[in-house]
């Protein structure tokens, strides 16, 4: 399994929430940098969000483009600066064993808090907005999840790869500084692929000694040939 539509769309939003272009769904009052203050170029005696009703216990409302006006313009990041943060967020920052994806909480929001309904997976967790019990990234397990953290870092490397390739081309000649933060970060690259390749080989060995197992009966109760097989991954 690996993400759908709606659980992409919320990793994206969760992003932008973090950056500041857009406010959290449950804010009834739009603020700036979580403080009392308004968007800058916001009316001074703007109406409270309109409610539109209650989902499951979720108040959905709707603001206006007057309410919204000013928010986010503090940014200054064009698309391709965006994109590039973007994996380095989920690649880097966040801490997926630790934290779930959340458009409505304030901060990061720590998986002990939140129950999930019986039998989701919970390797790597979306909450819904509006089923807030309900993880997006549900049909995503262990192996998945290996592949999708191995994704994100291939791409915050190939964005590192092209800002770099664009300082060549600029015939930019980096500094003393900025020379040794590339090799380090060659260094880190190259010891990271190694481990995520070995993790990889062990969650392909497992699942295949999880298969075997189920072929067993058929030879008598030992091991199948694919358990074997499977066992010599391992050991090799």
């Amino acid at each position: 399994g690996t993400f759908n539509s709606f659980g992409l769309s919320l990793l994206v939003v969760h992003f932008l929430q973090t950056v500041e272009i857009l406010p959290r769904l449950s804010e009834n009052t739009i603020q700036l940098r979580g403080d009392a203050r308004r968007a800058p170029n916001a009316p001074a005696h703007t109406a409270p969000a309109r409610v539109l009703g209650d989902c499951d216990g979720i108040t959905v409302q709707h603001h206006t483009h007057e309410q919204l006006r000013g928010w986010g313009s503090e940014n200054t990041s064009g698309v391709a600066v965006l994109a590039h943060e973007f994996f380095k967020y989920f690649a880097r920052d966040f801490d997926w064993d630790k934290h779930i994806v959340s458009v409505t909480a304030r901060g990061l929001l720590p998986k002990s808090s939140v129950v999930f309904h019986q039998g989701q997976n919970t390797c790597l967790c979306i909450q819904d907005p509006l089923d807030q019990s309900d993880n997006c990234a549900r049909s995503v397990g262990q192996g998945a999840f290996q592949r999708i953290s191995h994704e994100f870092e291939r791409a915050y490397s190939l964005e590192v790869s092209s800002l770099l390739q664009e300082a060549r081309s600029a015939a930019t000649r980096p500094t003393e500084q900025q020379r040794e933060v590339i090799h380090q970060e060659e260094r880190r690259r190259k010891q990271e692929a190694k481990m995520m390749k070995k993790s990889k080989q062990l969650v392909e060995a497992q699942e295949a000694e999880t298969l075997a197992a189920s072929e067993a009966v058929h030879y008598g109760g030992g091991a199948s040939p694919r358990g074997q097989e499977a066992r010599h991954g391992i050991n090799d």
